[in-house]
C-alpha cells in the first residue's frame, strides 16, 4: 500500500498557483495522486506535467453524470493519465427515484460498461449513507446489496467514524472491495485534522487495509485549518512513521 493524496484537499493552493503547488508536493516526496478536476487544462496537458514531475495519478473522481452514456470520454480520459480506476464521489440520493438499489444497479452498469477497457470503478462515502432505511439496512448495505462485484469500494475512513461507525470494522466488512481508502482523521470537536493528530487508530486500520490489498492511502482534508500542502505534508510524515511508503 502506496501513500497519495487526493487534490481536492488542495484546492485553495490550486487557485493560487496549479504548478507551483504540484512543485511543493514533489519536492515533499509525494509520487502518487487522486484527480479531482484538470484546472482548466486538457488531459493531455496535466498528464504532461504531472510526468515531468514524477507524479503519477491513479484514480479520478467522476460523478454519474460524467459516467454513464460516456464510456468513450471516461476511456480517453483514462488512458491520458494511465489511472485504471473511476470513483463515484458523492451523489444526491433525492435523485434516485429508486434509492439505494438503484445507485448500486446503475454503478453496476456503469462498471460492466468501463470493464471491457480495463477500468474498474468505486464507490465513495461520506456519511449520509449510513443512515437506516426505516428500520432496515443502511443505504451503503442496500448499494452494495445491489451492485455487481465489480462495484469496488473507496472507503472515507472520517465520514465512518463520524456517522458513528468503526472505521476497522467497516475496512474489513468491505475488504474484497477495498482497492482504495481516504486516509482522513477527526479531532474531539468532530472537525477534519491531520492523519495521526485525531482520534482514528491508524495502526489498525492500516493493518486491515494491508490484508485488503488495498493499493493506495490516499491523504485527504475537506477543509485544512492550516496551508493545505503543510496538511497533507504532516498526515505523509505520519504514515512514513508507520512503515507505508510513496
Amino acid at each position: 500500500m502506496r501513500i497519495s493524496v487526493q487534490l481536492y484537499t488542495l484546492r485553495s493552493s490550486f487557485e493560487k498557483s496549479v504548478w507551483g503547488t504540484f512543485d511543493q508536493l514533489a519536492e515533499a516526496g509525494f509520487k502518487n495522486v487522486e484527480l479531482a478536476g484538470l484546472y482548466g487544462m486538457t488531459p493531455d496537458e496535466l498528464a504532461a506535467g504531472l510526468k515531468e514531475r514524477g507524479i503519477t495519478a491513479h484514480s479520478t473522481h467522476m460523478g454519474f453524470g460524467d459516467l454513464e452514456g460516456k464510456t468513450e470520454s471516461v476511456v480517453a480520459f483514462a488512458k491520458a493519465f494511465g489511472l485504471d480506476t473511476v470513483v463515484i464521489p458523492w451523489l444526491q440520493i433525492k435523485e434516485f427515484s429508486g434509492g439505494w438499489k438503484e445507485v448500486g444497479e446503475r454503478a453496476t452498469e456503469v462498471a460492466a460498461e468501463l470493464k471491457p477497457h480495463g477500468i474498474k470503478v468505486a464507490y465513495h462515502n461520506h456519511d449520509f449513507e449510513f443512515q437506516r432505511v426505516g428500520s432496515g439496512d443502511t443505504g451503503y448495505d442496500i448499494l452494495f446489496q445491489h451492485a455487481s462485484d465489480d462495484v469496488l469500494a473507496e472507503v472515507d475512513i472520517y465520514w465512518v467514524k463520524k456517522a458513528g461507525f468503526d472505521p476497522v470494522r467497516m475496512l474489513k466488512q468491505m475488504s474484497d472491495r477495498l482497492p482504495l481508502a481516504h486516509f482522513k482523521d477527526i479531532d474531539e470537536e468532530g472537525f477534519f485534522t491531520q492523519v495521526g493528530q485525531g482520534s482514528i487508530d491508524w495502526p489498525s486500520v492500516i493493518e486491515v487495509c494491508k490484508a485488503a490489498k488495498t493499493k493506495f492511502a490516499i491523504i485527504e482534508n475537506d477543509q485544512p485549518k492550516i496551508d493545505p500542502v503543510d496538511a497533507v505534508v504532516q498526515s505523509r510524515q505520519y504514515l512514513l512513521g508507520l512503515g507505508l511508503k510513496d
